[in-house]
């Protein structure tokens, strides 16, 4: 016993030992208990630390990302997965010296877990903000290395920094969240100034939406229901429209039309990214006309027509009358204000349609009218003619190539017969030709006869027994369709039944049982059905949102799980994994959650964002809640997995006993955190 470990002990010497052949270092690698110390060796080569990093040892890979001589590839790949061993690494500020712009050659995941850090250089904060897209460069502006601890106003900033969190890329899920109540209320301003109206429009008519959220939207000109602009009844704050300006799509085109808009924020929209929100400055009233002539140059064509239209830019009329684009041309010819050389220049445009509305501007000069009744074009003089009450000679023959009318007696075609479907649909089929088309082989006729409001409930009992999904829902869709049939088609999940499951989600005689039976169903549009029917029981309500949750838990989106991790329905083992989480509005959800445990409030109060920690510390200073119970923390199937790899807190303790030189004395600080919630159990 002795003599194995006095072997031991001699090979753990020789793992550390700076003098220990590389070839030995190989050899002692292929040890478990071995290898991580061989990782913290000074003189462990590059290809040596390449094959270490490939394998799975959480402990073995942190202590790569922190030794010297790992090679640059493998220590940005390690970067995001052991952000505090790579920031610890001593060769990182001389590989800053060298490339500044190191962090571009990081990836944007990479990006994000690297910013989960406290202890970030401030040099790779700021090339991220300077240089990363704008959801990397965004967060790294709330990091703690840059923005510094959020006080008190923690709640006012993170209202500042969501209103420019980018939404997600699909809204059924977030409308059916929306109609249940499961948004939670921090998060409706944002969407209330989204560009999809559909997500707007059930932010403002949901009971749940705070009437405060949504007054300076109303107040700045946005109609009741989220879905327009409408002329506001009374003078916005400038604050509160600069406010609007930084917002969502919508909240800026609001924004962009109010005439009270101070120009300086005009400006800004001016520039904006959204073809719309620019469209809003062309048609405010009150844009400057410097802010007119510089759009009057904007990429879009439907920007630079609505400068063609505008009362205050008469200035730039004469450069929009050479405008490529016909339509932006053509608003030029039509608007009075266009100035006499423009009206000249457009008289010889190429597109008739551009001389035709010439014709019809009131400030045409009667010579240009003269000019434009020998056009070449029939409708130009067409409309020179109109304008002018003259009729053209009685004489005049048709121009060559000219279409000749057909007598209107011989271009009426004789009445055909009605189709099968068509005879089904005819309210006034006998009962005997119902009951005849019910057999016919076309499963749109059968479906014509089951809708049929005649048809008779033993004919639509045998139809429901039909093959053909089209001819369910036909029955389905019958006025007077016996309830016991709509809780049949009801309970047929397949995806060939969905369209009968909606026509039986929207019958005026669907019944709470059946409304029941379709609140798990797999397809958004007919839970959303199920939600809006008042016979739903609250049951199947709460069935509805548990799936809505556990869907935003498997979602791709972030938007989505920070949705489900601010639910107090939320499961703690979710709950347990956000800290790993990659997006800081993720992290955010869930330090506010009611329901979040202890220690992933002590985790968060250490976060690299400084919202989340400000909202972790926050929730610490609060009495606790009830301890969770065992089965709470199981993971379910559905549970949140963000793939970052092992907990370096206990990655810490592992390499604790093996810091014999200062590189790995320097990792194993910058990785110091609180114990595993397993070890202390």
């Amino acid at each position: 016993m002795s003599t194995g470990s006095d072997s031991l002990l001699r090979m753990q010497r020789q793992a550390v030992d700076p003098q220990t052949a590389p070839e030995r270092l190989r050899e002692l690698a292929q040890l478990p208990q071995i290898a991580p110390l061989v990782a913290t060796n000074p003189a462990a080569t590059a290809p040596l630390l390449r094959t270490l990093a490939d394998g799975t040892d959480a402990t073995i890979r942190a202590a790569v990302a922190a030794h010297p001589n790992a090679p640059l590839d493998l220590l940005l790949r390690l970067a995001g997965e052991f952000p505090a061993a790579f920031c610890a690494n001593p060769v990182l500020p001389l590989l800053l010296l060298e490339q500044p712009d190191l962090p571009a050659r990081m990836g944007a995941d990479t990006l994000r877990r690297l910013l989960c850090y406290a202890g970030v250089p401030q040099s790779i904060l700021r090339w991220i903000v300077a240089h990363a897209a704008p959801s990397e460069a965004e967060a790294a502006r709330l990091h703690i290395g840059l923005a510094g601890a959020a006080g008190a106003d923690w709640p006012a900033r993170a209202r500042a920094a969501l209103w420019r969190v980018a939404p997600p890329g699909y809204s059924d899920l977030l409308l059916e969240l929306l109609g249940l109540g499961g948004v939670p209320a921090w998060l409706l301003e944002m969407l209330a100034a989204l560009g999809d109206v559909e997500v707007r429009t059930a932010v403002a008519r949901s009971p749940h939406t705070p009437r405060a959220l949504l007054r300076p939207l109303r107040r700045a000109g946005a109609s009741g229901d989220l879905r327009g602009y409408g002329v506001p009844t009374q003078p916005c704050d400038p604050q509160v429209l600069a406010w609007l300006a930084a917002g969502g799509v919508y909240a800026r085109r609001v924004a962009a039309r109010n005439p009270a808009t101070p120009a300086p924020v005009l400006a800004q929209l001016a520039a904006d990214v959204d073809r719309s929100v620019r469209q809003g400055v062309a048609r405010n009233s009150a844009a400057p006309p410097a802010l007119l002539a510089r759009l009057a140059t904007d990429r879009t064509a439907d920007v630079r027509q609505l400068v063609a239209r505008h009362a205050a830019a008469p200035h730039v009329l004469e450069r929009l009358a050479r405008d490529p684009s016909r339509d932006v041309r053509f608003t030029v010819a039509r608007n009075p204000r266009t100035p006499p050389a423009a009206l000249e220049r457009l008289a010889s445009d190429p597109e008739r349609a551009v001389r035709q509305a010439l014709v019809r501007n009131p400030a045409t000069q009667p010579a240009l009218l003269v000019r434009l009744a020998a056009d070449a074009h029939p409708k130009v003089r067409a409309a020179v003619a109109r304008r002018s009450g003259a009729t053209f000679a009685q004489g005049a023959q048709p121009a060559p190539g000219a279409h000749t009318p057909v007598p209107a007696a011989s271009r009426i075609p004789a009445p055909a017969q009605p189709t099968k479907e068509q005879r089904a649909a005819d309210p006034a089929a006998p009962l005997d030709d119902l009951r005849a088309l019910a057999e016919d082989e076309d499963p749109k006729v059968r479906g014509a006869v089951g809708r049929h409001p005649r048809t008779p409930p033993d004919l639509l009992a045998w139809l429901a027994d039909d093959e053909s999904p089209i001819v369910h829902r036909g029955v389905a869709e019958h006025p007077d369709v016996p309830p016991a049939l709509l809780e049949r088609f009801a309970a047929d999940p397949t995806w060939a039944n969905y369209k009968v499951r909606l026509a039986v989600a929207r019958h005026p005689q669907v019944t709470s049982h059946a409304l029941a039976l379709m609140a798990g169903d797999l397809a958004v549009a007919v839970r959303r059905l199920v939600l809006a029917n008042p016979l739903t029981p609250a049951a199947a309500r709460r069935q509805i949102l548990a799936r809505s949750l556990d869907m935003c838990l498997t979602s791709s989106e972030p938007f989505y799980h920070a949705v489900a991790l601010a639910h107090p329905q939320a499961p703690v083992a979710a709950l347990l994994q956000a800290w790993q989480s990659p997006e800081w509005l993720v992290r955010l959800a869930a330090a506010q959650n009611p329901r979040a445990p202890h220690e992933l409030l002590v985790l968060l109060s250490e976060d690299g964002n400084q919202l989340v920690r400000a909202a972790a510390l926050a929730a610490l200073s609060q009495p606790q809640p009830a301890a969770v119970s065992v089965d709470e923390t199981v993971i379910p199937d559905a549970s949140i997995r963000y793939g970052v790899g092992s907990d370096q807190r206990v990655l810490y303790e592992q390499l604790a006993a093996f810091a014999t030189d200062p590189a790995l004395k320097a990792a194993g600080a910058a990785t110091q955190r609180a114990p595993d919630r397993h070890e202390r159990s």
